[in-house]
């Protein structure tokens, strides 16, 4: 059984950001198998995987965060929602690219921004945490899984909290000024409804065997 601790994220409305992830595409079944291995083709043991997972995903939970935070003290939620659209992609390739042999990205069941859209492989992970958190279960630990491609992915879950609701929550809460410009900004909007201390989804660090 897979061991769980409570992880509180202290960055809000994470998923506010527009992810430099690749475009949603239809999920392969034969890559949404992992091995239980304790490493791939290529590719450092687990512990050092989860070590270099943690250490990218606090640096965009940094990156962004503080960006967002500025943004939310300038103008509240509306100025949140543009910054985000315009600086979120280039601050995920920038701190991507500080780290060699990874990829880093953010991942939903209730996409914003359909670049954040689960593939197959992210969906039974999230789902398994719904799960277990339906049990009352606190929120999972980072985890590694493997794919038989040769590849390792490092999840850490996103939680949602009480200023997470200014534009996650109930949209019948937000100003009419927020729906507005939620609704040009992101139209296939699926991130509204949630509730604080749900999981929002899952920072996503993809490393690639060596050759």
């Amino acid at each position: 059984m897979k061991k769980f601790t409570v992880a509180v994220l202290l960055i809000p409305l994470l998923f506010c950001f527009s992810s430099c992830s690749k475009k949603p595409e239809q999920a392969n079944e034969e890559k949404v198998e992992t091995r239980e291995q304790e490493g791939g083709a290529g590719l450092p043991d687990k512990d050092e995987l989860l070590a270099r997972g943690g250490k990218a995903s606090s640096a965009l939970m940094k990156s962004l965060g503080t960006k967002l935070k500025g943004a939310l003290k300038e103008g509240g939620p509306v100025h949140a929602l543009d910054v985000c659209k315009t600086l979120a992609v280039p601050s995920t390739e920038a701190v991507s690219g500080d780290f060699e042999g990874l990829t880093i990205s953010r991942v939903s069941l209730k996409p914003r921004n359909p670049g954040n859209t689960a593939d197959g492989l992210d969906k039974k992970i999230l789902q398994d945490w719904e799960d277990h958190l339906a049990t009352g279960e606190g929120a999972p630990a980072d985890e590694v899984h493997y794919r038989d491609d040769g590849t390792a992915v490092f999840y850490r879950p996103i939680m949602t909290q009480d200023v997470c609701m200014n534009c996650h929550g109930e949209p019948v809460a937000f100003p009419e000024q927020l729906t507005a410009r939620l609704n040009e900004l992101y139209p296939d909007d699926q991130a509204t409804g949630y509730q604080t201390g749900q999981l929002r989804g899952a920072f996503r660090v993809a490393f690639t065997a060596a050759e």
